[in-house]
């Protein structure tokens, strides 16, 4: 899922805090997909 998130998102590769938005995305998809 890691190497995924930086084919879809290639400029958060120069943030530093990547761990935060990995796990920001994390929360994100599985919200999205508990209303589905």
């Amino acid at each position: 899922m890691i190497s995924a998130g930086y084919k879809v998102h290639p400029l958060w590769q120069s943030y530093e805090m990547l761990p935060l938005f990995s796990v920001l995305t994390a929360f994100i998809m599985g919200f999205s997909i508990c209303h589905i």
